[in-house]
């Protein structure tokens, strides 16, 4: 009986410093977490850039078409009038 208040004092240590190396290892894996988080969001962010400055491109190349349509009617009402 006496042994008793050892096994669980030396129980109670194995858990404890059980419980510090899970903790460790969460926070490793949050670490790693967080790099692959920053990492997924540069490439996603390259990605949504990529995407924006196409889409920007398209809209002036149609802007664009849109003027010369504008300007040729113009000079053809013009030519027309004379």
């Amino acid at each position: 009986m006496s042994q008793c208040p050892d096994i669980v004092k030396r129980r109670i240590e194995e858990l404890t410093r059980e419980i510090g190396d899970l903790k460790n290892k969460m926070n490793e894996q949050e670490v790693r977490l967080k790099l692959r988080k920053n990492d997924f969001d540069k490439v996603y962010g390259l990605e949504l850039k990529k995407e924006a400055t196409a889409f920007r491109l398209r809209q002036e190349a149609l802007y664009r078409q849109r003027v010369e349509e504008e300007k040729r009617r113009a000079q053809k009402g013009r030519s027309e009038e004379f």
